[in-house]
């Protein structure tokens, strides 16, 4: 019988968000999937700004193209 993945999934985010350093989770093309309350502290965005987006938008401008040249391989 597989294990529910749900509950796990909850204990890994509530984890993540008690966590006091910033925590941040990109899929494989780079786009930010979970972020905790010390990321929206550090950065000044809100979660919903983040969620979604490149995780390039949160590097400075002289090392964006640089960073998604070396995430992509």
């Amino acid at each position: 019988m597989p294990v529910d993945a749900g509950p796990t999934r909850e204990i890994f985010r509530l984890a993540v968000e008690a966590s006091p350093s910033g925590m941040i989770a990109v899929n494989g093309d780079g786009t930010i999937i979970m972020i905790n309350g010390e990321i929206e502290r550090l950065f000044g965005y809100a979660r919903d700004e983040l969620l979604g987006r490149p995780v390039d938008i949160l590097l400075p401008d002289e090392v964006r193209a640089k960073h998604a040249i070396q995430r992509s391989g």
